[in-house]
């Protein structure tokens, strides 16, 4: 009797519905799409705003490490997209 019932919950259970997540992938594009779409808009402040305050910026044109919001700008304004706004 026991197995039977233990078939029965398991099989309930998975016939519930569940959350809905999105896929680790779909989070991922959608950062990247954002920052993307952030960058094109040549909005520095926009585009510290997405980083961790602590966080700290290895910037491949500029020859510093921003490690404060401050020097995020400096680099962000110094970026090839900058120069068309």
């Amino acid at each position: 009797m026991r197995p039977r019932l233990y078939s029965f919950v398991i099989a309930l259970l998975l016939l519930l519905p569940g959350p809905s997540f999105a896929h680790p992938v779909e989070d991922a594009n959608a950062v990247v799409d954002r920052w993307a779409a952030t960058f094109t808009a040549n909005d520095a402040d926009a585009l510290v705003k997405l980083y961790a305050p602590d966080a700290i910026l290895f910037g491949t044109v500029s020859p510093i490490i921003a490690d404060n919001p401050d020097l995020f700008v400096t680099i962000s304004n110094g970026c090839p997209a900058a120069a068309t706004k």
